[in-house]
């Protein structure tokens, strides 16, 4: 494991198309704009905190990285849209297209970090039909100075 940004983005995207049953767009880099889709980027704010431990002269201490994963349904139609967003949002048995669920699904991200989780919904947008979940990647770096 060590804190590479672009393995741990492709790592998210991954866990997300392998385990959400809904086609779903979902971009690690800005590349695409279909619907419905799932665009990974780092928080506009202090996304990054390389030193959360130390680890004495290895350097291999704990990182973390917060990500916002910003979902839109796009604009079929206003019921659909609301329900398909409200099926990304929920948690729990029976609902394969719960963005929550399918991360949890390998909190490790098959390898790639310590640990993932989601506490919530920072930003829900009616209008739009979008919402942003902020997602916190807890990493081991490797040999950092």
């Amino acid at each position: 494991m060590a804190l590479t940004l672009s393995d741990i983005r492709a790592a998210i995207k991954d866990q997300l198309v392998a385990n959400l049953d809904r086609e779903t767009n979902v971009y690690a880099e800005g590349e695409g704009d279909a619907f419905p889709s799932i665009t990974i980027a780092l928080q506009d704010s202090d996304p990054i905190d390389y030193w959360l431990t130390m680890n004495g002269p290895t350097g291999n201490g704990v990182a973390e990285v917060r990500f916002d994963l910003i979902v839109d349904v796009g604009m079929t139609d206003r019921k659909s849209a609301v329900r398909r967003l409200d099926d990304y949002l929920s948690v729990g048995t029976g609902n394969g297209s719960s963005i929550i669920d399918a991360l949890r699904a390998d909190v490790t991200l098959g390898g790639v970090v310590e640990t993932v989780h989601i506490s919530g919904v920072s930003q829900y947008d009616a209008t739009n039909v979008t919402a942003v979940l902020p997602l916190q990647v807890v990493c081991r770096k490797q040999g950092a100075n």
